[in-house]
């Protein structure tokens, strides 16, 4: 799969609201990602065990809470992050459960041995796509982008543009199958 198409549209929401939704660094977007993943698996046990006693005013959405984690693991790769498409690479991706996931993004965490941290983001990143199928994870993360222009964003007509750059990145990702 090419990241390029997706990663630039992810940059380009998070350049039009920056000021209403910060892009953090390499590492807490990291973080971040596993606690979206830490969600999912939040969304499976509500889907799971529906009579536990918790506070059930979640939706249950896994593919969306695996959006939010592909969102910030490509916001992870940074703004200038040089592209190439994961097919190419010599690495099978194994492994697309979520534990599969949740692994491969801890190995990206600061304090551990890593050199090649791009690599270990882009391998969960493949690991979520080939979970998900390309067009429930294309979908969930230009979703994932539209809620928080939803969410962050006051100004109507800067609303309106970002939620368009959504749309047109998502059916022309979808169009190509890339």
């Amino acid at each position: 799969m090419n990241f390029e198409e997706l990663h630039k549209a992810v940059f380009e929401v998070r350049e039009l609201i920056c000021n209403d939704w910060p892009t953090p660094g390499v590492d807490d977007s990291i973080m971040y990602a596993l606690t979206e993943l830490g969600e999912a698996y939040d969304a499976l046990l509500r889907a799971k065990r529906p009579n536990d006693k918790r506070r059930n005013d979640r939706e249950n959405e896994i593919f969306s809470e695996l959006g939010d984690c592909a969102v910030m693991l490509l916001t992870a790769l940074g703004p200038e992050f040089c592209h190439f498409s994961l097919s190419k690479m010599a690495v099978d991706i194994k492994g697309y459960s979520l534990a599969a996931i949740a692994l491969q993004i801890a190995s990206c965490l600061p304090g551990n041995a890593r050199r090649f941290v791009q690599m270990d983001v882009l391998l969960a990143i493949g690991q979520i796509e080939r979970f998900m199928g390309f067009e429930d994870f294309v979908t969930s993360v230009f979703d994932s982008l539209a809620v928080r222009a939803e969410q962050f964003v006051d100004d109507p007509d800067k609303k309106a543009e970002l939620l368009q750059v959504c749309r047109e990145a998502a059916n022309g990702l979808l169009s190509t199958g890339i």
